[in-house]
């Protein structure tokens, strides 16, 4: 019996064993930032919002080893205008490449966009409302993301629809979190991000975290920047680039934060 018994111990950890060796495809953001990314830049279609119609949008796609997307197959879908609408927002999320036995392999992927009347209208009714407006050129339609040092104009930050320096942007914006505050926490986070052809940000993740709340703190403050976006042979781009906020113990107000975006997301 106690032969039987390890058996049966052995069988049932090596069918856990199997389960581990696949790992799933996931954004490179957060579940979160992800959702917020989405409900900030949601364009409800005119006639679709006029019309009162709601539900979700559902397509399949295939990323591949290297995380890129592509075979997009509508599953469930509303108007022809707002499954285009979600389809350009599932476009724009990057992913990180599912893995088997510690390799990155193909794989599918359903993603969800949900069209919700009431939350869209609370959620766009006073914000952006002083967006800045943006350059007077036509935007690039291939999708593709473009390193900062390759752009002829770069993205400019504005905060309620003024342009400002990162520094002066991160100094009224800071709040020093309690938790890093009380473990005596200090250092630089760094974020990679886009920057959309909008002006909102996408993509966002942690490239070098300091803990103790510090990172969504840094994430919370690049969020509410709207930004001017990036100017590649006179069509406005998605940008990749970086994002630093440096936490100073003792200081209520940072002296030294980088002003500047560094490219290398």
């Amino acid at each position: 019996m106690k032969s039987i018994a390890i058996l049966c111990l052995l069988i049932f950890m090596g069918k856990m064993s199997d389960c581990q060796h696949f790992i799933s495809s996931k954004t490179i953001s957060t579940n979160q930032i992800v959702k917020e990314f989405i409900q900030n830049s949601l364009v409800y279609p005119t006639l679709d919002l006029a019309q009162k119609n709601a539900g979700d949008v559902q397509y399949e796609f295939t990323i591949d080893e290297n995380g890129n997307t592509s075979k997009y197959v509508l599953i469930k879908g509303l108007s022809d205008e707002m499954n285009k609408e979600a389809l350009r927002l599932i476009k724009k999320i990057q992913w990180i490449a599912a893995t088997e036995n510690g390799t990155p392999v193909k794989s599918t992927q359903i993603f969800t966009i949900v069209y919700d009347i009431k939350k869209y209208l609370r959620q766009h009714k006073n914000e952006y409302e002083s967006k800045p407006k943006h350059l007077n050129l036509p935007i690039d339609s291939t999708g593709k993301v473009f390193d900062i040092k390759s752009l002829d104009s770069k993205p400019e930050p504005t905060l309620n629809g003024k342009i400002s320096k990162l520094s002066e942007i991160i100094n009224k914006e800071l709040i020093y979190p309690e938790a890093a505050r009380s473990l005596s926490i200090q250092g630089t986070v760094k974020l990679g991000m886009v920057v959309e052809d909008d002006g909102i940000v996408s993509n966002i993740y942690v490239i070098n975290s300091i803990g103790g709340g510090c990172d969504n703190e840094a994430i919370r403050i690049l969020q509410k920047i709207i930004w001017i976006p990036g100017v590649h042979d006179n069509q406005i781009v998605r940008t990749k680039s970086n994002f630093e906020v440096t936490f100073k113990l003792n200081e209520n107000k940072q002296n030294e934060i980088p002003s500047q975006q560094n490219s290398g997301m």
